[in-house]
């Protein structure tokens, strides 16, 4: 230890999650036993493929926030050593009960190029 000179801490307000983790295409769950896909964009809009197609999205902490333009918020965070998907329907708040939670994976991961 006499050879560390100082340790630096993650400031616990700051995502340990960045962009880049969620873009791609995530198979989410509909709340009726079926699926649809949403893909995430780098220029922040979002796509579905169920009901209204468009949205935008953001990271927020350590997840991320859809808005669809029907009113309808999605939300997938890391659960475990997997993602859920929640689903509020349009005038609740995120904070409430969401209107279902599904399971949610990444089935196209969207890669980014290195520059040199």
């Amino acid at each position: 230890m006499a050879e560390v000179a100082r340790v630096e801490y993650k400031d616990l307000t700051q995502p340990t999650i960045g962009t880049d983790y969620f873009l791609g295409v995530w198979e989410v769950g509909d709340g009726n036993s079926g699926s649809f896909l949403i893909k995430l964009e780098p220029n922040g809009e979002a796509a579905r493929s169920l009901g209204a197609s468009h949205g935008t999205w953001a990271v927020v902490g350590e997840e991320v926030r859809v808005s669809w333009d029907d009113g309808w918020h999605d939300v997938i965070r890391k659960v475990g050593d997997g993602h859920e998907k929640f689903a509020f329907a349009p005038g609740i708040a995120l904070d409430d009960k969401a209107a279902n939670v599904t399971a949610a994976r990444k089935i196209e991961p969207k890669k980014t190029e290195s520059k040199r």
